[in-house]
């Protein structure tokens, strides 16, 4: 019996010493060796912070902020009541208080949780902030809870927005997002899944850092010293072309038309014509973003770069640009714009006419002022005569940027644009000449209207500005076109603006050059009578272009607005009126000083008329030929040489001509009458009128009855009577 006692003395106390070294060994290190066992060698991830988006003026538009996630100890809050010999339900009151009072979470769900069963610890929040932490953190104390009573560890960081719903749909948005699982458990980043966010996710990401850790028996981990390390590296900051001021600008007035016009959907463009950089871009939507009750729009498509239209009479200056530099038509050709029938064996398959009454025949000039759909198809089968022709007037569609991608570095659709090929051989050629049998995104439509604005040249266009501190280069894509016809092309544009169907546009400060476009909506093959594209494209100042856009309307069902000059003319104009307003506008500035500056007028007498031409366009200097001589030598020119001009006024050059060629005219009384009528009788008379203001005439500098050359200018001022 004696002998089991001993035995048994000397067991139990062999166990006990056992346990005691071998928690030794787990949780010390007594003989220095045997760590692959004690302890497991592991890996940190370190995520790097997103990097921020700003717009070009160095306003920030998103920014990432960092998160905790906040769990309750109920363990030491248990202990603290009794402790306190506290009420443990008030204790929970006043710890669920704090927490209500300094976070999102509201403050009975937070009772009921922390009431819960389960766990000691309990889940509160995944967004809490860092000044709400130190918040809760400071009440805590106040109220003599114990800091280990509430456990705050590193979260996915939140991704803030500043500027609300503005840009929504160009910036997009980032997510949380699982990535890949480390040590057995999911990690988790924000990533760009729509918009700018997810266009530029690869520069504002950054790259993962990471360390080497030793875990111990009670998984609390430490640093190797003699393991390596690598910092995260943080996202980069990147700055956007985007003005938010104008884009803000932008979007109000587009919900506005929405609302005026009973649109479906409003779209705009803005660009910088010299660089290709897009000021604004903006969509709005009436079921989205027009809806209460809608929710954020940032997940919906950009719709400026991926809504796909048909551009209608917005596409005439490309069909006027081509037979221009063909040398097919100068601005006073007549042309007949009487209804236009295509005809199959005898048979009338197809009949064009325009919506609106005017003139059997036109000037070539006022086919674009008059929008003709019948003149634009005659002028459209003069290009075409030939096959080569043809395929010169579909290949300054395509280097314009039709049916292509524009390369601008966000998501985009490339509309639809056949090949020569297809082509259908009596129908598509005179389609495409007033935009049909084609669709287009605004934004492609914004950068060919920015070569018309830049004098020829496709530029490639940019949302991305900077890259941290480095300013990335503007893209010149090609060249298209000369100087001269697109010179001439761009008078054309400031007469529709001036006289035309865009006469809503004109602003008294600044030359707007620009096309309406009103097309239908192809249904079910055919196009409807009741579904309208309402479409304007321009740029200003005309003679020196700071700025080209885009309005697009789709679907405007008020009465009689469907036309694009009583609806998208107007929204391009209060778009602009209030961007000239903005204190950092300098267009009405620049423009006022470019008029104020005087040209010398250079000799160009004598000349043969392509030296002469090259001599002016050097200079920037407009002209206009008079007389058809074979010889095309300049016999006069007025001003005359060393006098001093205007920029926005013309150089006569007359060529030589029998003398009598040379005829005398009458200036007509033009008191009273209305610009249109007014600049009728003017050039019936030999007469070029430059008129400020709007309405009535009630002023001009020629005389009535005076003798007057042809092409002189008179200036008259207009007036509103009410």
């Amino acid at each position: 019996m004696k002998r089991y006692i001993v035995l048994s003395f000397v067991f139990s106390t062999w166990i006990i010493v056992w346990f005691i070294y071998l928690g030794l060994v787990m949780l010390g290190n007594p003989y220095g060796f045997g760590n692959a066992l004690r302890y497991t060698p592991s890996t940190n991830i370190i995520d790097p912070v997103r990097g921020k988006i700003f717009d070009r003026n160095e306003r920030l538009i998103a920014y990432s902020e960092k998160r905790f996630q906040m769990d309750a100890a109920r363990f030491y809050l248990k202990r603290h009541a009794q402790k306190e010999k506290k009420d443990y339900d008030e204790i929970l009151l006043t710890f669920s208080k704090i927490i209500a009072g300094h976070s999102e979470r509201a403050l009975r769900p937070v009772i009921r949780d922390l009431r819960s069963k389960g766990n000691n610890n309990i889940f509160i929040s995944d967004d809490i902030s860092n000044k709400e932490m130190n918040e809760i953190k400071s009440e805590m104390a106040k109220k003599g809870i114990p800091e280990n009573c509430a456990i705050f560890t590193p979260a996915v960081d939140k991704r803030c927005y500043p500027n609300g719903e503005l840009a929504a749909r160009l910036i997009g948005v980032a997510k949380v997002e699982r990535v890949d699982i480390t040590d057995g458990r999911d990690r988790y980043r924000l990533s760009g899944v729509r918009g700018i966010e997810k266009a530029y996710d690869n520069l504002l990401k950054g790259e993962n850092g990471w360390e080497k850790v030793k875990k111990n028996g009670l998984n609390k981990t430490s640093r190797y010293n003699r393991y390596s390390s690598q910092s995260a590296k943080n996202g980069k900051d990147i700055y956007l072309t985007i003005d938010l001021d104008i884009q803000e600008i932008v979007e109000e007035n587009l919900k506005e038309a929405i609302k005026d016009y009973d649109a479906e959907k409003a779209m705009c463009v803005l660009m910088d014509p010299r660089t290709g950089e897009v000021i604004s871009m903006a969509g709005i939507e009436k079921e989205r973003e027009l809806s209460e009750g809608s929710g954020s729009v940032r997940g919906y498509p950009n719709l400026p770069a991926l809504s796909l239209f048909e551009p209608g009479s917005a596409m005439k200056p490309f069909t006027a640009l081509q037979a221009l530099s063909e040398g097919l038509y100068k601005p006073e050709s007549m042309i007949d714009c009487s209804r236009y029938q295509i005809k199959i064996n005898g048979k009338i398959e197809r009949t064009i006419k325009d919506s609106h009454k005017h003139e059997r025949f036109l000037s070539f000039k006022d086919v674009l002022v008059e929008s003709s759909n019948t003149g634009i198809c005659r002028v459209a089968d003069k290009i075409a005569v030939t096959e080569d022709g043809r395929k010169k007037f579909h290949n300054l569609l395509v280097d314009l940027g039709f049916g292509n991608k524009t390369g601008i570095g966000i998501n985009e659709g490339k509309g639809m644009f056949r090949d020569l090929d297809d082509w259908g051989k009596y129908y598509s050629l005179h389609s495409i000449s007033f935009g049909h049998e084609m669709s287009v995104t605004a934004l492609q439509l914004a950068n060919a209207y920015c070569t018309l604005a830049n004098g020829g040249k496709v530029m490639r266009p940019s949302i991305l500005k900077a890259v941290g501190d480095k300013e990335l280069k503007n893209n010149f894509a090609r060249k298209i076109s000369d100087k001269v016809s697109i010179g001439t092309l761009n008078n054309i544009l400031k007469a529709v603006v001036n006289e035309g169907t865009a006469e809503k546009t004109k602003i008294s400060n600044v030359q707007i050059a620009g096309k309406t476009g009103t097309a239908e909506k192809s249904e079910n093959g055919k196009y409807s009578k009741e579904h309208y594209y309402s479409v304007f494209a321009g740029y200003l100042p005309a003679d020196n272009p700071e700025l080209a856009g885009v309005i697009v309307l789709d679907d405007v069902q008020k009465p009689y607005c469907y036309y694009a000059s009583n609806s998208a003319v107007p929204t391009f104009k209060k778009i602009i009126e209030e961007i000239l307003s903005l204190p950092s506008c300098n267009i009405v500035k620049n423009e006022t000083m470019r008029r104020e500056k005087k040209i010398t007028v250079p000799d160009v007498t004598g000349k043969s008329l392509e030296q002469a031409k090259s001599v002016l366009a050097g200079k920037n200097i407009r002209y206009r030929i008079e007389g058809n001589n074979l010889s095309r030598k300049v016999l006069k020119q007025m001003p005359a040489a060393n006098m001093q001009m205007s920029p926005d006024n013309e150089l006569r050059l007359i060529t030589e001509k029998k003398n009598e060629e040379i005829k005398k005219f009458i200036m007509p009384e033009l008191l009273g009458m209305s610009c249109r009528k007014a600049v009728a009788a003017a050039k019936s008379a030999g007469a070029v009128l430059t008129i400020k203001g709007s309405g009535s005439i009630v002023w001009q500098s020629v005389k009535p009855g005076e003798k007057i050359e042809s092409g002189q200018i008179c200036e008259v001022k207009a007036e509103c009577k009410l």
